[in-house]
């Protein structure tokens, strides 16, 4: 099936743009003038024809807005709607539907379905876009809140409940592809001995520096997350025990070598830390259940054992 994009958006694809409206609609004409108006107001704009090919853009572009066609053939604007306010990766999505008549119970019934606003049409330009805007004010603000449900406040990275989901999304994947994945716990050696020594604060400070030294030495797919206190946690997707092994390793060397130097009560003081990491890797028929607890026996092996170290699990 043909994806439809409009002439505008192909001539400027290459471009960068603030916000990305998908607009699905039957009728040719009203596309086209969707596609001239919304372009001249400087939004990026992707066209479909069909409720079908609407949902095959949706999965396949960034998208921030659709307006959608109530009434359309094969695919009507609700059974549309319901695909997408379904779906976790474009529920958030705000949708504004589009009706030739504003006593259509199509309208309250999508409206019912999770619609956002509607439109009559023929439209009147400066309605449109006010209703765009207040739209995505709306998601900029959704966003906001996803952002603040699935990231640690303190060190900026996902906490526990954003990195076990991502990390089953990964394990299903793998198990799927019949790849390796490696999976770790870290803790930091000895931190109760910093808020003890230093006060809180400063094992706040040691905490963000710690995450920051995670954030840079695994890859932009790796996903890592604090699961509480100074416990931390690896997923390194399509990575077989071996790799995952020099990873840490180069990790905690990374840490090990890292100095930290703040001022207190005016005088300077160095700060560094270890840590130590247990790591195992999927096995047939592994789980994340699973994987958690023989991470924990790795770790547990590597403080056993002098601390500082990368233990995998036997």
């Amino acid at each position: 099936m043909d994806k439809i994009y409009s002439a505008s958006s192909i001539k400027n694809r290459d471009e960068q743009y603030k916000t990305t409206i998908l607009a699905i609609d039957d009728a040719k004409d009203i596309l086209a003038l969707l596609d001239s108006d919304l372009s001249a107001e400087g939004y990026r704009v992707l066209t479909a024809k069909s409720g079908s090919q609407g949902l095959e853009i949706l999965s396949a572009e960034d998208i921030d807005l659709v307006l959608l066609d109530i009434l359309m053939p094969e695919m009507s604007g609700p059974h549309v709607l319901r695909a997408i306010k379904q779906n976790k990766q474009s529920k958030i999505i705000p949708v504004i539907m589009l009706s030739a008549s504003e006593q259509s119970q199509d309208i309250v019934s999508a409206l019912d379905l999770g619609a956002d606003d509607y439109v009559t049409k023929p439209y009147i330009p400066e309605v449109l876009f006010a209703r765009i805007r207040t739209s995505l004010r709306h998601l900029e603000i959704n966003r906001e809140l996803e952002k603040m449900a699935s990231i640690d406040f303190l060190t900026g990275i996902n906490n526990r409940r954003q990195f076990y989901h991502l990390s089953n999304i990964a394990l299903n994947k793998n198990i799927r592809d019949q790849s390796s994945l490696t999976f770790g716990l870290m803790d930091i050696d000895y931190f109760k001995n910093v808020n003890d020594t230093y006060g809180h604060d400063v094992g706040d400070l040691v905490l963000a520096d710690f995450s920051k030294i995670l954030s840079e030495h695994f890859r932009g797919y790796d996903i890592i997350g604090r699961i509480g206190g100074e416990e931390f946690c690896i997923c390194l997707p399509d990575t077989n025990v071996s790799k995952g092994l020099q990873a840490c390793e180069r990790f905690r060397k990374a840490v090990s070598k890292n100095r930290m130097s703040l001022e207190l009560d005016g005088r300077m003081v160095d700060l560094s830390i270890k840590v130590s990491i247990g790591i195992t890797s999927t096995k047939q028929e592994s789980n994340l259940e699973l994987l958690i607890k023989q991470a924990d026996k790795a770790l547990y092996a590597a403080k056993n054992s002098g601390r500082n170290k990368v233990c995998e699990f036997k």
